[in-house]
């Protein structure tokens, strides 16, 4: 791998093997687990691991989100190369067995998150999409969507339309995005162990019973601890608001949501209960992780950024409910980069502000004796006025004279506009990916990797794609190990 990083922050640098939680997986899920990984094809390193969990002393590293188009934005890669390269390093310092695990959220219900891909074609245009209207009801699993490849998008992906790594099977075929999803994390990582999960599975939430039977009676308690929290934090806005805080489980209907009736809600969720229908209720943002944690017994926990502040206001949730919380860990913080595009002393210049760096570039070619003679006029203008105004100290002669600076001063701006202009087409033309690269660095002046999909990585990398990928996971948890959090520019592949 070819790669340059740069600071971003500081890390917890504690990365020795922590103890596991308890873990109950009870055989009811864990064959639906094997069932749906069997179904998605998965190779047999992840279905080894799925029977090493089993074992107690197991230490399991997860990791979740969304499912996602194209394999949604490029930090669930991100995400699951961490948590694979994790495993394995806990693994090796402890002599225990460990596994990945990725929590795929198909029963989350917001498709305006999910119903989108970018993806750059040959010259880096970014070709997008957005499935529209939604394929789903409102308030219903995202992940039980079943969507078709746009035609247009074949133009811009070529021949890898239909490769496993893009996250899509051929083109004009539907599919369910969280089988898509599924099928993509194991195109991946599935070699390295990794076991995706789905969210949707009714086995999950019968075996979270117990843990709601311990939340009900609590949930105003752990409301307005969680509330407590949030304001302890600081800042502007708490990750959770009260509205979040209130109600820890939904009632469903099928597969979807039912609204929340607080009038109604605690008598309806203990009815559910105490007529042995778990299944009925889905856990929301503020018991999601406690699930995961409580099911899987989780050693350590990859998460984002934005994911850490909103679990350290949850940590009142897992007290209370008497759940053991992970260790969090920061997932790899990566942007992408064609080989030869950009000189590799310039790509923390050119991905933090790549808008500024091609006005540089652009700049260098602007002839000299031009540049230099208007600047020249530039300081006569101002000298000559200036030299005008105070040989006559007249007011009225003040103000013509400032107004025809200013008229001078835009003429002059309009001239150096031109030549900027001039010298931007020169570059493209000698360099024609450049007219693509700010949006290709910063997708809407946002990240790359929440910009683009996840899909990216293959189309620059191809086969070696997953391979590369845990090499910058390692290389970060390295940094995370010093104490440090590091962005990875990693350069190569095909255009």
């Amino acid at each position: 791998m070819n790669a340059r990083s740069w600071p971003v922050g500081t890390a917890d640098p504690a990365l020795r093997a922590p103890e596991p939680g308890p873990r109950h997986l009870d055989p009811e899920l864990l064959g639906r687990w094997k069932t749906t990984l069997e179904a998605w094809q998965a190779p047999q390193a992840s279905l080894v691991a799925l029977d090493r969990l089993r074992d107690p002393q197991t230490l399991v590293v997860v990791t979740g989100q969304q499912p996602g188009i194209w394999g949604g934005p490029m930090y669930n890669l991100h995400k699951a190369a961490t948590a694979v390269a994790l495993a394995e390093r806990l693994g090796a310092a402890s002599g225990r067995p460990a596994a990945a695990v990725f929590w795929v959220q198909g029963e989350d219900t917001d498709w305006g998150e999910v119903g989108w891909g970018a993806l750059p074609g040959p010259g880096l245009a970014v070709f997008r999409h957005r499935w529209t209207p939604p394929p789903v009801p409102s308030r219903h699993w995202i992940g039980s969507a079943r969507i078709t490849f746009p035609p247009e998008a074949a133009e811009a992906l070529g021949p890898w339309a239909g490769h496993p790594g893009i996250g899509w099977p051929p083109p004009g075929e539907p599919a369910e995005l969280s089988a898509v999803f599924g099928r993509f994390l194991l195109h991946a990582f599935g070699g390295r162990g990794l076991l995706p999960l789905d969210g949707r599975w009714a086995e999950l939430r019968r075996a979270g019973a117990p843990l709601w039977e311990r939340y009900v009676p609590r949930h105003h308690e752990v409301a307005q601890a969680v509330q407590e929290r949030g304001a302890a934090l600081g800042g502007s806005e708490p990750p959770l608001d009260a509205a979040a805080g209130d109600h820890g489980l939904f009632l469903l209907e099928g597969e979807q949501r039912l609204p929340v009736d607080p009038e109604t809600w605690e008598a309806e969720v203990r009815a559910a209960l105490e007529c042995g229908q778990p299944e009925r209720l889905a856990p929301s943002v503020l018991l999601r992780c406690v699930l995961q944690d409580h099911l899987l017994g989780s050693a350590a926990h990859v998460v984002g950024h934005g994911e850490a502040a909103y679990l350290k206001q949850l940590e009142p949730v897992y007290e209370r409910l008497e759940v053991r919380p992970p260790a969090r860990v920061p997932r790899l913080r990566a942007t992408l980069v064609p080989q030869g595009v950009l000189p590799e002393g310039d790509l923390e210049a050119a991905i933090t502000d790549p808008e500024a760096w091609i006005a540089a570039q652009a700049g260098r070619r602007v002839p000299a004796e031009a540049a230099a003679a208007l600047e020249s006029v530039r300081e006569a203008v101002e000298a000559g006025l200036g030299r005008l105004d105070r040989a006559t100290g007249a007011k009225d002669v003040a103000q013509i004279a400032d107004a025809a600076r200013r008229k001078m001063l835009s003429q002059i701006h309009r001239v150096q506009e031109t030549l900027d202009r001039r010298s931007r087409q020169d570059l493209y033309q000698e360099a024609p990916m450049l007219r693509n690269l700010s949006e290709f660095l910063r997708p809407r002046r946002g990240d790359q990797e929440r910009g683009l999909s996840a899909a990216l990585w293959t189309l620059l990398h191809r086969d070696a794609a997953p391979g590369v990928l845990l090499e910058a996971a390692r290389t970060h948890l390295d940094a995370v190990a010093e104490g440090s959090l590091r962005h990875l520019a990693v350069v190569g592949g095909h255009v």
